[in-house]
């Protein structure tokens, strides 16, 4: 499963709150989603924490109040029994005044300690580095080796294909958020903003995805 969590600012300020306080209620869905996968036996989940355009398009506070949260879905989602935590993407970029960029670059250099769920979280990611990555080993390497299997080439080696991408916050569009991964995915994009989540619209996804009739090659 992969998750796009729209709509942190829209929630803050629907209920007269800071930037950074819809953050940090976007920390506590995250965690109940990652519960929710346990209970069904989801593998792997995968969540959009950062684009690249956040670090560049977004104020260095609120850049912050991002990745604060992020450190703090990390760290808590750790802390669950059975799951494992590992970032993706280009924490170095982060500026030095984000408080977890040390712990979250360990993290993206850490292999992931065995679990029966896996968090992967989206740090800084950008589509264009996975294009620039795949033609940097086309270079290296040769089409044909690359062609093989370049999911293991990419900025985001180890994540896994999608079976589910679920964005919520109303717009519909992935952002480059794993294209490769997410190409035979079902995609869901919910009108609800990420805070705002609740179990019966997850277990609602889930459910309309099992009874797909999914055929390999359509």
């Amino acid at each position: 499963m992969a998750v796009i969590p729209d709509g942190n600012r829209r929630w803050a300020a629907q209920h007269g709150l800071t930037t950074a306080d819809g953050y940090r209620a976007g920390v506590r869905t995250g965690l109940d989603v990652v519960r929710w996968c346990l209970e069904a036996d989801v593998a792997h989940v995968s969540a959009f924490g950062s684009s690249h355009e956040n670090l560049t398009h977004r104020s260095l506070e609120e850049v912050v109040a991002i990745h604060e949260a992020v450190g703090a879905l990390c760290s808590q989602a750790a802390d669950i029994p059975g799951v494992a935590v590992r970032v993706f993407g280009a924490p170095e970029r982060l500026p030095t005044a984000v408080p977890d960029r040390a712990e979250l670059i360990r993290l993206a250099h850490l292999a992931p300690a065995a679990g029966r769920l896996l968090l992967h979280i989206g740090v800084g990611y950008s589509v264009t580095d996975e294009l620039l990555a795949l033609a940097d080993a086309v270079r290296r390497i040769g089409v044909e080796a690359v062609a093989q299997d370049p999911r293991h080439l990419l900025c985001a080696a180890g994540v896994p294909p999608a079976d589910v991408v679920i964005r919520t916050g109303a717009r519909s569009r992935l952002s480059g958020f794993l294209p490769l991964q997410s190409a035979c995915a079902e995609l869901y994009f919910l009108p609800t903003l990420w805070p705002a989540l609740t179990r019966d619209e997850f277990t609602d996804v889930l459910a309309r995805y099992a009874v797909r009739d999914r055929r390999p090659g359509e």
